[in-house]
């Protein structure tokens, strides 16, 4: 109904991941003497896709024909994977299975696809690629390529039951289903080699743990932490060969928005306890260990702009959000005092937004004082008290609305802090219904104003389909309060009324 909801990331995301794809396929020299042909040939023209995927098809002499479904059919591919170990034969045989589901479209063909694999050693080491099948010409780079929707290989002379890495580097935008145990998960996370997979394994066996707390909590059942998990987490924190970047992101937690996808009917208090108690359990068998690396990383230093700094940064405070998880101020507030950039005090105060101690309430008033005049600084101070845990925030908030600092018709003032609210889902989803009702309200204003930024604000409703009983109920008052206003703008309206279906 309206352009400006058709602009998503996801055109971008898809049109990105396709080309690396084709990247992966015919290597970087062709993929190089594709994009000088292309600009040659095509300069100044209004260009189609097909002529992108001539441009690499005369290049490369690698036949793209089939690869053009990527661009016609939606939806992402599933592929489910199975493994036999034929310990007589030492051979591994493994199966991949494509399936589709597209709502708009229907019988549509496999897809065309490189997947990258490894088979490693009970020690993590890569074993040699020695497959059965002689018909693919890439296995050398580790890659088989992919098009139909069942396919079997048998990898031979692999002489113990291994472990696969799969779908290396996400050399695919695929859902992978596999059959790895908890185990396995694990082991990857401590000693793959390719470092997507390895955050894959960090993100995949923390959500593992995170659904069995989140599970006992719903049944009123005890809680336990998990020492394949915390086992694997320091040996990724004491890993020195890791990038620091990606340190952190292996040891960050999945968020809960992540966390919110992988339940069929969600209960958001339970999500974020079931964070906060693996925080705490993992801080309480390991601080010492976290502190240990976190005063290596806390050196005092002039600030430096680089890679090696940004990462060392953002590796340190994400060990401070889990040793503030005990809600002792003393660190965090040392952190704050003695920061020298606006990342490393942002940081500290994030961690205090969530205690309850006087030096929260200094470091907040100093830091708001400091930089109330400087409207960027003040999209993270609003972004921080719009994200916290505590009971006040939905208060704290509806204060600030009314600060001197908050400017409603400023789009970047709202996204930071009635969308910051929105996406924090513990008080969003109130029991009482009054989070709803609030971004309802701030929607409906926003919609005379900007009707682009009420229609983004809407989509926090998406989950709509997902809630319980009572919270749905709740929900359809305030959804139906939007489509039912006169005069509503076409943007809100689609928005709102897909979600209603």
């Amino acid at each position: 109904m309206q352009i400006n909801n058709f602009y998503t990331a996801t055109i971008y995301e898809k049109g990105a991941e396709v080309i690396r794809m084709i990247h992966t396929i015919i290597g970087e020299n062709s993929f190089r003497k594709g994009m000088d042909l292309y600009f040659k040939t095509f300069d100044g023209q209004a260009v189609r896709t097909e002529d992108f995927l001539w441009a690499m098809q005369e290049a490369s002499g690698f036949d793209l024909e089939h690869f053009k479904l990527w661009y016609s059919q939606s939806g992402t591919p599933e592929v489910d994977v199975k493994t036999i170990y034929n310990e007589d034969k030492r051979s591994l045989e493994l199966s991949l299975t494509q399936s589709f589901f597209s709502p708009t479209q229907t019988n549509q063909k496999p897809y065309f696809f490189p997947f990258k694999l490894a088979i490693l050693d009970a020690k993590g080491k890569k074993l040699t690629l020695k497959l059965k099948d002689k018909n693919q010409a890439l296995i050398d780079r580790g890659i088989i390529l992919i098009s139909q929707e069942k396919q079997k290989f048998v990898f031979q002379e692999i002489l113990e039951a291994p472990i696969l890495s799969l779908n290396q580097n996400f050399s695919a935008p695929i859902k992978l289903n596999t059959p790895y145990s908890f185990d396995e998960y694990a082991f990857l996370m401590a000693f793959d080699s390719d470092e997507f997979n390895r955050f894959e394994a960090s993100q995949t066996l923390a959500t593992m743990v995170l659904s069995k707390l989140i599970n006992a909590l719903e049944y009123n059942a005890p809680m336990k932490g998990s020492e394949s998990y915390a086992n694997a987490f320091i040996a990724v924190l004491n890993d020195k060969r890791i990038d620091n970047s990606l340190k952190a992101d292996m040891l960050t937690l999945p968020s809960v928005t992540m966390l919110m996808q992988t339940r069929k009917v969600l209960d958001i208090e339970a999500i974020y306890m079931a964070r906060n108690f693996l925080k705490r359990e993992i801080v309480r068998e390991y601080g010492a260990d976290i502190r240990v690396v976190y005063d290596r990383l806390n050196i005092n230093k002039e600030y430096e702009v680089n890679s090696d700094e940004i990462a060392r940064r953002k590796l340190k405070n994400t060990l401070l959000s889990y040793l503030g998880s005990l809600k002792d101020e003393t660190l965090a507030i040392e952190q704050y005092k003695n920061a020298n950039n606006m990342t490393d005090k942002l940081s500290a105060l994030t961690v205090l937004s969530n205690s309850r101690g006087d030096g929260k309430k200094e470091a907040l008033a100093d830091f708001y004082n400091k930089y109330k005049n400087n409207t960027l600084v003040m999209n993270k101070y609003l972004a921080v008290i719009a994200s916290s845990e505590l009971k006040e925030t939905p208060e704290n908030v509806k204060k600030l609305l009314e600060d001197e600092v908050f400017d409603i018709k400023v789009p970047n003032l709202v996204r930071s802090l009635i969308g910051s609210f929105a996406r924090n889902s513990l008080h969003f989803h109130a029991l009482d219904g009054s989070g709803y009702t609030f971004i309802a309200d701030k929607v409906l204003e926003l919609d005379k104003l900007n009707p682009q930024i009420a229609s983004g604000l809407s989509g926090v409703f998406k989950d709509y389909g997902k809630l319980n009983d009572k919270a749905k109920a709740l929900m359809k008052i305030e959804l139906k309060k939007i489509v039912n206003t006169k005069d509503l703008s076409k943007n809100v309206y689609e928005i709102v009324s897909k979600i209603l279906g």
